[in-house]
């Protein structure tokens, strides 16, 4: 364990003693702070994620969406806790417990983002599954409304009772029945078009912001990932990596 530096001449060394005493201090302070972010994430984290919906890819969506979003705190959690390490004075079984809970720690917060790869492709695919489910399952509805007026105009035996069931516009009020039924038949088929390639727009705009959104959580999160694992490699396989791209350059 290192020890305040002591004097050995008539004179204190005071300078070292407060420098000494301000890295210890400083490096109880960055621990505090980052002990302090960490408590910041994981609670911006659970509230965000609550409730559960584990059978809902827009829970998914959202929970990759939450992590990327709060990395930054972890990242700066990770660096102020790495600095403390670095300059505190005392060197001991602490010390070293310290250093291998934060190897842990990173290890722990790497795991977490490389896992958010394959959930966000597995929420995506299946989200863009869901797009196209529900827009079937709304032209669907549509069409069946559209048989059910059909059914009730076919019925209608006289241009009065057509008339009493669909008002007819301006244009048409001296219409016979045939001509009524012809064009109402007609405005079916356009308003089925135009909701089928509202709804096909809606779709692909949807699908091209996942994709969009989608590779920037995946890069953001193998970056992310990369940079814990390499926080929790012990210090002389960092310093080895550093004097090898060091060397390279």
């Amino acid at each position: 364990m290192t020890t305040p530096p002591t004097s050995t001449s008539d004179e204190p060394l005071l300078p070292s003693l407060r420098e000494w005493q301000q890295a210890l201090l400083l490096s109880v302070r960055l621990r505090q702070a980052a002990r302090l972010l960490m408590i910041i994430y994981a609670s911006a984290i659970v509230a965000s994620s609550l409730p559960l919906q584990l059978l809902s890819s827009r829970w998914y969506l959202n929970a990759a969406e939450v992590l990327m979003a709060n990395a930054p705190i972890a990242i700066t959690a990770a660096c102020l806790r790495l600095i403390a390490q670095v300059i505190h004075p005392l060197v001991g079984d602490s010390w070293q417990r310290g250093r291998i809970r934060f190897q842990r720690f990173c290890s722990l917060m790497a795991l977490l983002y490389f896992m958010v790869l394959p959930l966000e492709l597995f929420a995506a695919g299946y989200f863009a599954f869901e797009l196209h489910d529900a827009e079937r399952s709304r032209l669907q509805t549509f069409q069946n409304q559209q048989q059910l007026i059909s059914k009730r105009l076919q019925a209608a035996s006289t241009i009065d009772s057509l008339n009493a069931l669909i008002p007819p516009p301006p244009s048409q009020a001296n219409a016979t029945l045939q001509q009524r039924r012809t064009a109402i038949t007609d405005a079916l088929a356009s308003d089925q078009n135009n909701l089928r390639r509202r709804l096909t727009n809606e779709r692909r705009q949807r699908l091209i912001q996942l994709i969009i959104n989608g590779l920037r959580i995946l890069a953001t999160a193998l970056a992310t990932a990369l940079f814990f694992r390499m926080l929790a490699q012990p210090s002389d396989q960092l310093l080895a990596h550093l004097e090898r791209t060091l060397e390279e350059d």
